[in-house]
């Protein structure tokens, strides 16, 4: 990252309710080094932005990429301008991220590039190295640079983006157990205090829950799941409301006891469970007719384009009320089980 010549360039803007492309658009417009390049991906509209090193010097030979991020995109959370420091370039001040917001953010890639599929996205996946290379050396320079941390924990930022951040040190200790004590050296800002349905719990070894502002995020031991959606508090199962994530019913209708004394909607206690036969493809005893030649010199088996039979799982069934018997014969669910639980003897179902 620093011994090396940067691939591009990250320019936050903060303020002003532009768009992206909007800015972009602006920036070629004020200095003709910068021009505007169409993505090889045909299903991207939007257009990427470089700078020619040699000024407005054509044909241009060398060119650095520019991205134009704003806040809110990435969790890039937005900083006030008393707040971000600045660096000298040649008698200029420019105005920089603060130190710990971007450690934080170099963070979040890693465990983005660690959930990027390799087959998919090999190139995101690749960078899952350098990210660790990366933090490893901004680690060292916090430690070496005590002022890069000053103000650290007055920051005001997400209390969102300041837990996840958390999280994902603690994920990356677990991987990496020797930066765990460079970690500790790092202020954080403190969370508000939690209240009812804003708190930190865990949720296993490797697992560990989120709560806030009524929604749940899961961070995986193998990194951050970015896909799931946030599910509300008040969609959870809880003991006052019936669950809507009970396992559903697979049987057409509602079956009454026919005991004598009976006859209504009760509990039945499965007292056999009898699994129907597999078909011959499932069992490997399809028969074929011959084998035709060809494909490279061997055989390929020629087989009857006979249907497969029917699963079927047949329950029989006595009533806990009135001990009537009764013979349930089901479809099998892509379990092979009814509602995708295996009922064994002694459970009970309620028709």
């Amino acid at each position: 990252m620093f011994d090396q010549h940067a691939n591009d360039i990250d320019l936050v803007v903060f303020g002003g309710d532009l768009e992206q492309e909007e800015i972009k658009r602006r920036i070629v417009r004020a200095d003709p080094a910068f021009f505007l390049v169409s993505s090889t991906n045909r299903r991207n509209t939007y257009k990427i932005l470089w700078y020619n090193l040699q000024g407005a010097v054509r044909p241009i030979s060398r060119a650095c990429k520019v991205d134009i991020l704003i806040p809110g995109l990435m969790n890039i959370p937005s900083i006030a301008d008393n707040a971000c420091p600045y660096a000298s370039l040649n008698d200029v001040k420019i105005d920089v991220l603060p130190f710990l917001p971007m450690l934080l953010l170099k963070l979040q890639g890693w465990t983005d590039h660690l959930l990027a599929s390799p087959s998919r996205r090999p190139d995101l996946y690749a960078k899952r190295h350098v990210d660790v290379q990366d933090i490893r050396e901004l680690l060292q320079i916090a430690l070496g640079r005590k002022d890069l941390l000053e103000g650290a924990e007055a920051l005001d930022l997400p209390a969102t983006f300041v837990a996840a951040g958390r999280l994902r040190i603690q994920q990356f200790c677990r991987f990496f157990p020797d930066t765990k004590a460079q970690w500790d050296k790092i202020p954080l800002p403190r969370l508000p205090q939690s209240g009812p349905n804003e708190r930190l719990k865990p949720r296993s070894n490797f697992d560990e829950v989120l709560v806030i502002s009524n929604s749940i995020a899961y961070i995986s031991g193998y990194g951050v799941r970015r896909g799931l959606a946030l599910q509300r508090l008040e969609d959870r199962p809880t003991a006052a409301a019936p669950s809507r994530w009970s396992t559903s019913r697979r049987h057409a209708g509602p079956v009454n006891c026919k005991g004598k004394t009976c006859k209504k909607h009760t509990p039945h206690k499965v007292t056999q469970y009898k699994k129907g036969k597999d078909s011959l493809f499932a069992q490997g005893k399809r028969r074929y007719d011959r084998k035709q030649s060809g494909y490279g010199g061997q055989t390929k088996p020629v087989f009857h384009k006979k249907a497969k039979t029917t699963k079927k799982v047949v329950l029989r069934l006595e009533c806990t009320v009135c001990k009537y018997k009764m013979q349930m014969s089901l479809k099998r669910c892509k379990h092979f089980e009814l509602g995708g639980e295996k009922k064994t003897k002694g459970a009970a179902l309620t028709f």
